[in-house]
């Protein structure tokens, strides 16, 4: 008992707390995830504004010196000086153009050399440059690399690529530096083949103070237009890492701005980047995805605490709602197990709430089909009374009327089914039971059950009372064979079965259908008269008047002659003109059979002094008279006569007739074999076997084909041949010896058959 009880209380108890559980941890896991994606979005947004911020200062101040360039480009000192070639006669405009410069990197913008070149004049002015009147430089190749740029301004970053001509000058130290970003602007401006170029550099390391200045999360890159590292501040990433980092994300800074995540050997960033459109250089920031979801994870943390305290206080309630749930069934499981002797299940209590359950509607059910068989049987067993004719009228009243729907019926009839024949179907004769109880069932499905009584199965007949509340009589019949005839197509459809149905007279008293049966199975005798699958009426089929009718005795005399010479065609002819003779007329069923009957017994007699063995006609336990009411047209009756009992007593005659034709031939021949010496005649022979002469000559040629006359002569030549050849007798002697009384007759019949004389033949066959 206690296995039970903690088997579905645990199962009780759990499910309660799954339906507490599940909810808060997938509520809180939802609000982890909800929150977590917030703040990164929130990062995200934040990093996008920083790095636009940190785009426009660096902007800023790149535009501020390009500003102050183009102010120094456009003053007339340095158009007049481009005009022309320098000398140490120009050391006052130099003086003035340094002063000017210098102002320029008075400015706080991070300006750490300024150059002036002259392309046309080959010439160069630099903050540190000292300045030689006498030396020219080569400028066109010096500063191809600028001046090849279709920009007229522009900004340049510089990376371990100084020419190697500029490096011999060893001139100027601020352009050399190896990471420098330059301001190009070409003199004068906006000219597509310049006269000069205004260069102003500034650190890589000014911008990485103010990308520091300007960096508040993560680390933000500048790469210039080749996609190169000009500035950074690195302070998580070490070199190498940063580079694999890079070399991921570059193939993928495709538009203006965007931003995406990179994984790289265990590095998890956020990466979000702006194209500018003044300098073409690329501003990227680099997150930590660690560091952005280190906020959401204490926020995991306090999710879980307050989910494990939900599930704990609801636990609790659970263990009392389970208790409360649980205290009904307890009741009816122990209930239930008093009532099952103290057999107790080992299972969980619902399943044996549902064993015991199913056990009594099994039972019930059980008794429901017995009861309900057993009613049905009752009822078949009194509406089988009812047909024969046992039941008074209060016992159909109180049996049948009362307790089904009959009472309320005004008419009634009754339908009789009979299968016409097995032969020529899939069936045998063991299968007819079978085949009316399918019958039966069809019956039962084609007719209204509002309109019937239970068929019944009957002997050999399928029975159905048919019943109408109202109506008239006319429509009734018409409606008893509508059914007849769905009934007849049904059987042939699914059965491949011929029936024919007997349809009684309508009555309008239960107590009358005693005789409604007699009448649908009378009605069923008449099938004979006409073609198959008949449905038919008592009343239309029953002869009102019965016409006498004589037996045709000169048809059965010249079916018997035909038997006995085994004339097949003429018996089929006589059988047939005979069996129509007899239903010509109409007649009583009864009438029809006394015909039949006697036709019967003159085959049985013909058959019994033929020494027939007429036992073996009966088919098992059925006469032949049961056999022959089991005919249903006249060419069954006919082929019933010819295949029981005149072809097998045909044959018998036939066996009988040969044997009898040869024990005449072979004692005639016996007789010539041992007589021909003497005046033998067929006349003696057939006096000896006391037959006719006629008779016996028949007999003798149809068994030898030979008269008897031939036979013997033929005989007496062939003796007569042998003596000749074998023995020294006379002619004449052997003549007479062999039963010639004239030795002439006897020379011109051996020489009409040899074409010789008796002695031309005897020298022949001696030689």
């Amino acid at each position: 008992m206690r296995k039970a009880k903690a088997s579905y209380f645990t199962q009780l108890m759990g499910v309660h707390i799954l339906l507490v559980t599940l909810p808060v941890i997938i509520l809180g896991f939802a609000a982890y995830l909800t929150a977590s994606h917030a703040l990164q979005e929130k990062v995200t947004i934040g990093n996008r504004q920083n790095l636009y911020q940190t785009q426009m200062r660096v902007e800023n101040t790149l535009k501020m010196i390009d500003h102050l360039a183009l102010n120094q480009i456009q003053s007339p000192l340095i158009n007049e000086m481009m005009k022309g070639a320098l000398s140490t006669d120009d050391y006052e405009k130099v003086d003035q153009l340094n002063d000017r410069m210098n102002y320029l990197q008075s400015f706080d913008l991070g300006v750490q050399g300024w150059s002036i070149v002259s392309l046309a004049n080959r010439w160069l002015l630099s903050d540190s440059y000292s300045f030689p009147t006498s030396y020219q430089v080569d400028t066109q190749s010096l500063f191809a690399g600028f001046t090849s740029d279709p920009r007229a301004s522009y900004w340049s970053y510089q990376e371990n690529s100084m020419t190697s001509a500029w490096e011999q000058l060893q001139r100027p130290a601020t352009l050399l530096n190896r990471n420098t970003i330059t301001l190009v602007k070409k003199l004068p401006v906006f000219t597509m083949e310049p006269a000069g170029l205004m260069l102003l550099s500034i650190s890589t390391a000014e911008l990485g103070n103010i990308l520091d200045a300007s960096t508040k999360t993560g680390d933000v890159i500048i790469l210039d237009e080749k996609k190169q590292v000009m500035s950074h501040t690195d302070v998580t990433y070490s070199e190498s890492k940063m580079e694999e980092i890079l070399e991921t994300a570059k193939g993928r800074l495709t538009q203006p701005e965007g931003g995406f995540t990179v994984d790289k050997n265990g590095w998890n960033v956020s990466l979000t980047y702006r194209t500018s459109e003044y300098t073409g250089w690329t501003y990227l920031s680099i997150v930590s995805i660690e560091a952005i979801t280190k906020d959401s994870r204490l926020i995991g943390y306090y999710t879980i605490v307050l989910c494990a305290l939900i599930i704990l206080v609801m636990g609790l309630f659970a263990l009392q709602a389970s208790r409360k749930m649980y205290s009904p069934i307890r009741l009816l499981f122990d209930t239930i197990s008093g009532n099952m002797g103290g057999h107790r299940a080992r299972r969980d209590e619902f399943q044996t709430i549902h064993e015991r359950f199913r056990h009594l509607i099994q039972s019930q059910n059980r008794m429901s089909s017995r009861i309900e068989t057993q009613d049905r049987q009752l009822s078949e067993f009194y509406q089988m009374k009812l047909f024969l004719g046992e039941l008074t009228e209060n016992e159909i009243s109180h049996h049948i009327a009362y307790s089904s729907q009959a009472g309320n019926w005004h008419f009634f009839c009754v339908l009789v089914v009979q299968i016409e024949t097995l032969e020529n179907t899939h069936y045998a004769e063991h299968d007819r039971d079978l085949l009316l109880f399918a019958i039966n069932n069809i019956a039962e499905e084609i007719i209204p059950k509002s309109g019937r009584m239970a068929p019944l199965v009957m002997n050999v007949n399928q029975v159905t009372l048919l019943g109408a509340a109202n109506g008239h009589e006319e429509e009734f019949g018409r409606l008893a064979y509508h059914y007849a005839e769905e009934l007849q197509k049904a059987a042939l459809t699914y059965l491949k079965l011929k029936i024919s149905i007997g349809i009684s007279s309508v009555f309008d008293k239960l107590i009358q259908a005693p005789e409604a049966y007699a009448e649908g199975r009378e009605a069923l005798n008449y099938r004979v008269r006409f073609e198959d699958q008949a449905i038919l009426y008592y009343e239309e089929v029953r002869p009102h008047q019965s016409q006498r009718i004589d037996f045709p005795n000169r048809l059965e005399a010249e079916l018997l002659d035909a038997i006995k010479l085994g004339d097949m065609k003429q018996i089929d002819e006589k059988l047939g003109e005979l069996l129509q003779h007899i239903y010509k007329a109409p007649m009583s069923h009864q009438e029809y059979q006394i015909h039949l009957m006697r036709l019967l017994s003159e085959l049985i007699k013909l058959a019994m002094d033929s020494n027939a063995d007429i036992s073996g006609y009966v088919s098992g336990k059925r006469t032949l008279i049961d056999q022959l009411q089991e005919q249903s047209s006249i060419p069954d009756i006919a082929g019933w006569f010819k295949h029981t009992i005149i072809e097998p007593l045909v044959a018998h005659i036939e066996a009988h007739r040969e044997s009898l034709y040869r024990s005449i031939s072979n004692a005639i021949l016996e007789m010539i074999h041992e007589e021909f010496a003497t005046d033998l005649k067929l006349e003696t022979c057939a006096e000896k076997l006391h037959y006719h002469p006629g008779y016996v000559s028949r007999v003798f040629r149809k068994e030898t084909g030979h008269t008897f006359s031939d036979y013997l002569a033929k005989h007496r030549l062939h003796v007569a041949k042998t003596w000749l050849v074998e023995s020294d007798r006379q002619c004449s002697d052997i003549a007479v010896n062999v039963g010639y009384q004239n030795v002439r007759s006897f020379n011109r019949y051996f020489k009409k058959t040899e074409g010789v004389t008796p002695g031309q033949y005897r020298e022949l066959h001696q030689r």
